[in-house]
């Protein structure tokens, strides 16, 4: 797997039967309404911080999305997300961001491994808050689970790779959460070692082939929230054996104790 970064290493790491559909070469299923809402929704946050006119932006990331299929029913999903992204971004664009100094938006932070191989990840924002360096990811489900988001170790990986290309510390992590209901942030202090442990997971994911991606399945969680939405529809070990009693958040497995 020649490129590897957050979202790539968390869905493997939730399934590897999901991650291989998705990025090893299976086949992708068809992105969902509010997958589609934070994919414009990001395009047009990106614009407003770089000054850029935010329903071009929009309109834009549904024609990209468009290219290359056909019918009526992806035109009216892809326009009904858009709408929905615009209304949402207006109103993230009408509050105070009087505190917050962006400085690079929605930039790649690329570190390469050699042989055409890298570990990389993309933060929303990048600039200093209250005079603190940040990392910012936007969130954009119906129901993000806060919890979970605190718990995560995606900026902590993001931090890890921004100083990993000579830039000073990040001081705070953030989530700008955008949904119809809800427009909130949340902050903490980034945790060093999350970071560094995910980077050297990505790394060994990076360097392993398609062949031997299903050989790290022991080593993964096997029961996770997922697994009772799942939409593949191949044999699955996890479905076939699973339970109510043996689904866990995958998380916990990642950064519980032990895992670090």
């Amino acid at each position: 797997m020649p490129r590897v970064g957050w979202t790539e290493l968390q869905t493997f790491w939730e399934c590897p039967r999901a991650a291989s559909y998705q990025f090893f070469g299976w086949r992708s299923p068809t992105a969902p309404h509010n997958m589609l809402r934070g994919l414009f929704a990001h395009a047009g946050v990106a614009a407003y911080w770089q000054g850029q006119n935010v329903q071009e932006a929009v309109g834009a990331a549904m024609l990209a999305h468009l290219e290359g299929v056909s019918g009526q029913g992806w035109a009216d999903a892809a326009g009904k997300a858009a709408r929905e992204a615009l209304e949402m971004v207006g109103r993230y664009a009408g509050q105070s961001h009087k505190d917050l100094v962006v400085e690079v938006v929605e930039t790649p932070l690329v570190v390469p491994l050699g042989e055409g191989q890298d570990v990389h990840g993309t933060p929303d924002i990048v600039g200093t808050f209250k005079g603190q360096a940040i990392i910012v990811d936007l969130k954009t489900t119906d129901a993000p689970n806060i919890e979970a988001l605190t718990h995560s170790g995606q900026l902590d990986y993001y931090a890890a790779l921004w100083a990993m290309q000579g830039h000073p510390a990040v001081e705070l992590v953030g989530w700008h959460i955008l949904t119809p209901e809800m427009q909130t942030s949340l902050w903490r202090t980034p945790r060093p070692e999350v970071g560094k442990y995910i980077r050297e997971w990505a790394e060994t994911l990076a360097r392993t082939s398609r062949a031997t991606i299903l050989d790290m399945w022991p080593l993964m969680p096997q029961y996770t929230r997922r697994c009772f939405s799942c939409p593949y529809l191949s044999p699955c070990k996890t479905l076939d054996e699973g339970g109510d009693d043996q689904v866990v958040l995958n998380a916990d497995f990642i950064l519980g104790e032990g895992a670090l």
